[in-house]
């Protein structure tokens, strides 16, 4: 077996009055340790870009209380970087391993603006650094330069690709050499090159095979999960309620309830063919 690694984007599993469901939170990380090296709560899986201060910190509370020594790497999906420093030091107070956030959500900055955001955020705590390479929450392009050059700040320790278009593919090696990962964060990627693990969403309904796939890079395994990842609605916009309804369903989670839909902001998953 392969020393690639499966890390657990969470869901964010709420009580019908809308705060943090504790027992949930503890069910889900339970099903799931066995198969996981670590969790992401608070990302876009987990509503991220809609959570209040105080759900955002319960839940990050609640995954570091229930991590078993497994790293917590915690979601900022926040609009400025202001903001997201702020997030970033309470993160830091309460005990996680690193922080993973976008670029901010402001259309039109430049590449060194960009560049700065992350500078800013890296030079704000002790933490490690995940950043987190997409472009539709932030709604801003990436330049591959500008992200190559974040790889050379020391405590970057890892890239989520979440662009959809395997931009960072072809620097993979260069990327390594500055002792930086590469975790593929769509399930119809995940072995379209030799990435340093996954951090995909369906690992919440199936950490298992996420595993198997990831680490045995098992093309028969991997379209059974692209399969059940387009059967479970893993690929349409709204993926975070799909998730939440299985869970719901099997009595992981105590309620599918999400945060407002008119506050949802989109997030587009283009329909990918199974591998061949």
């Amino acid at each position: 077996m392969s020393n690639k690694e499966v890390f657990l984007p969470l869901v964010t599993p709420f009580n019908d009055d809308g705060r943090v469901c504790a027992d949930s939170v503890a069910r889900l990380m339970s099903f799931a340790r066995p198969h996981v090296d670590g969790f992401v709560p608070c990302l876009t899986s987990g509503e991220g870009w809609l959570l209040s201060d105080t759900q955002w910190r319960e839940m990050v509370r609640l995954c570091v209380q229930h991590a078993d020594d497994l790293p917590v790497i915690v979601g900022i999906e926040l609009p400025t970087t202001a903001e997201v420093v702020k997030r970033a030091r309470v993160a830091e107070a309460l005990g996680v391993r690193g922080v993973i956030c976008a670029a901010p959500f402001q259309p039109g900055l430049s590449q060194a603006e960009i560049y700065e955001h992350f500078v800013q955020v890296h030079d704000a705590t002790t933490l490690e650094l995940y950043i987190y390479f997409e472009s539709t929450l932030c709604n801003n392009r990436w330049d591959v330069n500008t992200l190559l050059s974040l790889c050379l700040l020391p405590r970057v320790t890892a890239i989520k690709e979440s662009s959809g278009e395997n931009l960072v593919a072809p620097h993979l090696r260069n990327i390594r050499r500055m002792g930086v990962k590469v975790f593929q964060g769509w399930e119809d990627k995940i072995l379209e090159y030799d990435a340093d693990g996954s951090m995909v969403s369906f690992c919440n309904l199936n950490p298992r095979l996420c595993r198997e796939v990831t680490q045995l890079r098992s093309y028969t395994a991997n379209a059974l999960l692209c399969e059940e990842a387009r059967n479970k609605g893993v690929f349409l916009p709204d993926w975070y309620r799909h998730l939440k309804k299985d869970l719901y369903g099997r009595g992981l989670i105590l309620s599918p309830r999400t945060l407002d839909l008119a506050k949802e902001a989109r997030h587009d998953q283009p329909e990918v063919p199974l591998p061949a």
